[in-house]
């Protein structure tokens, strides 16, 4: 187990220290999209470009919060574009909290959260490996090579709260399985970092079985909606701005058909798009049927099974995007993959895997859209 947790942590590091370079040479050679530059909140501090190519898209919005708490950004595009509606309110504050604690050990807001994507992107990977040992030990290390090298996962060391929602979410089910009490007091953190967090209520009727515990995290849950209602009432009045930004960017849900016709529907239709992805409806139909009908799904309990089915059924109940990102929870599907594949297959597979996660960063950093 040392060794393979070793070789895991070395291939992270030295893969993440080469995205960080390769994005800064990426944006200087290639330039970024000025269209979505210009029609999207971006760095407003000059930084260098091996800073800046890491901050696309939502990135920069986690940290402005940081910076300046839920204060309205009158000047940003999106703010200008929904004017009645704050566009800040749309994302949950634990992650640009933490940004805001370790700026004291950086010089800037900038590269906390950068290092604290990469440590959040390598505590995910390493809790993702113990997770996924305690069900198939034996394929625990290439389901975690697959899990690391799978396109999307390069959000997870990107300033996005991904890696810090994985990581505490990985370690809170390791908790529920080992029947670790004080594991349980993640609960409140998962809400508080991202909207997925709340899929965890859907688990409570089949796991854990003792009614004491049930309780327990039925007042955590509680305690976490408590915490969220107060920071959205002391800056917004009420939780409605964060209902509606998030009902306003994806769509009201109105169940799993609703993606399909949404997606089909979707004028602009490309691999990457923002409601008509091939890639997202490819990876869809593709791992609701592996979970469906793989033999390996029996190896993991029922509340497993039943996460990964909410995990990618419950974001095409308004639409499709961001899909692969938000699919990066369902931990049994690369553990499938990773006892299902073979060894060789695995190695041959895991530096495609590294080209196309190479890719994506060429697109995110050049302010392209992937997820």
């Amino acid at each position: 187990m040392k060794k393979e947790l070793k070789i895991l942590i070395v291939l992270y590091l030295i893969t993440r220290i080469f995205y960080f370079f390769s994005g800064g040479f990426i944006l200087k050679k290639v330039g970024f999209l000025k269209e979505n530059y210009e029609k999207n909140y971006h760095l407003q501090r000059k930084m260098s470009a091996w800073v800046e190519a890491f901050y696309r898209w939502d990135a920069p919005w986690y940290l402005y919060i940081s910076e300046n708490g839920y204060k309205e950004n009158k000047e940003a595009p999106e703010a200008k574009k929904w004017k009645d509606i704050p566009f800040s309110a749309g994302f949950l504050p634990l992650f640009p909290y933490f940004i805001k604690f370790f700026k004291i050990f950086f010089p800037s807001y900038e590269f906390a959260g950068i290092f604290l994507s990469f440590l959040f992107g390598l505590t995910s990977i390493v809790s993702f490996y113990f997770l996924i040992k305690k069900f198939l030990p034996a394929s625990a290390f290439h389901s975690t090579l697959l899990f690391m090298f799978f396109p999307p996962s390069i959000f997870l060391s990107l300033p996005y709260p991904e890696g810090l929602f994985l990581t505490i979410l990985f370690l809170f089910f390791l908790a529920l399985e080992k029947e670790f009490l004080e594991g349980y007091l993640l609960l409140p953190l998962l809400f508080l970092t991202r909207p997925q967090g709340f899929y965890t209520l859907f688990l409570f009727p089949f796991f854990p079985k003792e009614l004491k515990k049930k309780i327990y995290l039925l007042i955590l849950s509680l305690l976490g909606f408590l915490i969220i209602f107060l920071i959205y009432y002391q800056n917004f009045g009420s939780l409605l701005p964060f209902l509606q930004r998030q009902s306003f960017s994806r769509g009201i849900p109105l169940g799993p058909w609703h993606g399909f016709v949404e997606f089909f529907l979707w004028k602009e239709k490309g691999i990457f798009s923002w409601k008509g992805s091939w890639i997202d409806l490819f990876l869809c139909i593709t791992f609701i049927p592996l979970i469906t009908f793989s033999k390996i799904r029996k190896k993991f309990p029922l509340w497993a099974s039943l996460w990964t089915y909410i995990v990618l059924l419950f974001p095409i109940c308004s639409s499709f995007l961001s899909y692969q990102r938000l699919i990066l929870p369902a931990f049994p599907i690369f553990g499938i993959l990773g006892e299902t594949f073979s060894k060789k297959l695995i190695y041959i597979l895991i530096p495609l895997l590294f080209l196309i996660q190479f890719y994506y960063l060429f697109r995110y950093a050049t302010f392209q859209w992937i997820s």
